[in-house]
């Protein structure tokens, strides 16, 4: 149950920021490393990755290859 929650606030997240003009570049899942992976980037050349982490049970904000925010569940 709770990998569900990381990947639906994983989803969410990625869906707030195309509301605010991101566009999606690229989702993957890698069911060995239980990672999420959106990649996003905005027209003004800012790039965004969400990386949902199901075995830490956090998820992970980069802006422009920093880490931008950290949302632990």
């Amino acid at each position: 149950m709770d990998d569900n929650k990381i990947e639906r606030v994983a989803n969410a997240t990625a869906r707030n920021y195309a509301l605010d003009g991101y566009r999606l570049l690229d989702y993957e899942f890698n069911e060995i490393s239980q990672l999420a992976v959106y990649q996003m980037r905005h027209n003004n050349g800012n790039e965004l990755k969400i990386i949902g982490d199901l075995i830490s049970k956090e998820i992970n904000i980069f802006l422009n290859k920093k880490l931008n925010k950290k949302i632990k569940l």
